[in-house]
């Protein structure tokens, strides 16, 4: 048996400790990292994706809606949360965060355990929603009130921000409330300055009117029927408030007249979806240029589907769906199924810059703007997806976007019949 005296057995246990110790610390976490877990109740996918200004992370679900990744930063960031809908985050390095979120409720029912400053910023949101800045103070109550009404609403917001310990986020969320406060509060002094008592107490009502139409689904989806008869209904509320409230003969013709540019503007939108290629109809061909200068058509890919999606760099939801885009390219990288892109940017360096960063894939070509892909295809928002099939035909002038897993379904469905 080797016996140790004294010293040696001292010396023995200080280097076991100290290898324990080092054995300890190297299981921590590094001082940089952020770690996020939790669970999403009634997921819509089975990923959820956090993206920064200049990164992206996605971690996949368990079938019980559960998920777990870290990251390293050297610095505290914002974080956009994509899992249907788009709620935004604020961490720093160090932090542990357990996240529960239900899409049913989504903004209301989030709660980021471990970060205060993301659930700051989920009941800004929510107060944000809330506050009506074109208000009945806006249009008829004096500036006094209505600058009163902003300072409570930032009052409301700030309260929120109690116990958040990070000055510098405290101050920066605080500066933008004031430049937004700025705004509305020059809006309303232009308003003020710009506009009669009675013209004003007439724009007020007619707001109200607008609020009962719900123009987007009308125009989109209501028969032309049923779209005039409601165009005819609004116009003449309109005509009957401006005979009613504006005095000015000055007044009611500017007010008319914009009326019937309003009018014209609708009614030339719900044309342009009614002549749009509809589904099972031949496409409208389109040529713009690729990255290197060449001119590609659309008709160059007969023979394959082809799944377009019209963007622009300046577009959040459009940039929300690249890496579920680059996902499907890799998954049906074998098939016979091409992925065209086509920006609406009109700054052609800030295309091309984000088509490198990016490593952006399929085919992708520049517009130079709102040109004639979107006056045939009726786009007035982006992204817009839409599917053709091999012989030139439109199989979807809206088809679900790369996020949605009815994409998939129906390229499976297509390309078996292929």
């Amino acid at each position: 048996m080797i016996r140790l005296n004294k010293a040696q057995f001292y010396f023995s246990f200080i280097i076991i400790g100290l290898f324990l110790v080092g054995c300890l610390n190297t299981s921590k976490n590094d001082s940089n990292e952020i770690h996020i877990s939790g669970q999403i109740i009634n997921p819509v996918l089975d990923i959820i994706k956090f993206e920064s200004a200049d990164s992206t992370f996605t971690a996949k679900l368990t079938k019980d809606g559960n998920f777990t990744f870290s990251f390293t930063t050297d610095s505290s960031l914002y974080l956009s949360l994509s899992h249907g809908e788009i709620t935004s985050m604020y961490v720093k390095p160090g932090d542990n965060i357990e996240l529960s979120l239900n899409t049913d409720e989504f903004d209301e029912s989030v709660n980021y355990k471990g970060s205060e400053a993301s659930n700051f910023l989920a009941k800004k949101y929510l107060i944000r929603e809330q506050f009506n800045f074109y208000s009945k103070d806006f249009y008829l109550g004096s500036t006094e009130d209505y600058n009163l009404a902003l300072k409570e609403y930032k009052s409301s917001i700030l309260q929120a921000s109690n116990s958040i310990s990070d000055t510098a986020f405290v101050n920066k969320q605080s500066n933008e409330i004031d430049r937004q406060i700025k705004y509305f509060t020059d809006s309303k002094e232009e308003f003020m300055t710009s506009n009669e008592a009675d013209v004003r107490e007439f724009l007020f009502e007619k707001n109200l009117v607008n609020e009962k139409y719900n123009w987007y689904a009308i125009i989109d989806t209501m028969n032309i029927e049923g779209f005039n008869e409601i165009i005819a209904e609004y116009e003449n509320s309109i005509k009957s408030l401006i005979e009613k409230l504006v005095k000015s003969d000055e007044s009611i013709s500017k007010e008319l007249e914009k009326l019937e540019d309003d009018i014209d503007s609708k009614r030339e939108r719900k044309l342009s979806i009614i002549n749009q290629p509809q589904n099972g109809e031949s496409y409208i061909d389109f040529t713009y240029e690729n990255t290197t200068g060449e001119a590609v058509s659309l008709s160059s890919f007969k023979g394959s589907l082809v799944y377009l999606d019209v963007w622009a760099t300046w577009c959040g939801p459009c940039k929300a769906e690249i890496p579920y885009l680059k996902t499907l390219e890799q998954d049906y990288h074998e098939q016979n199924i091409v992925f065209l892109s086509v920006s609406v940017d009109t700054n052609k360096d800030q295309w091309l810059k984000m088509v490198e960063e990016e490593a952006l894939g399929g085919v992708q070509l520049w517009a130079d703007g709102w040109s004639e892909i979107t006056k045939d295809y009726a786009i007035f928002g982006i992204p817009r997806f839409m599917l053709f099939s091999e012989d030139g035909k439109v199989i979807s002038n809206d088809a679900p976007r790369p996020s949605n897993e009815e994409t998939k379904q129906l390229f499976d469905k297509y390309l078996a019949g292929i």
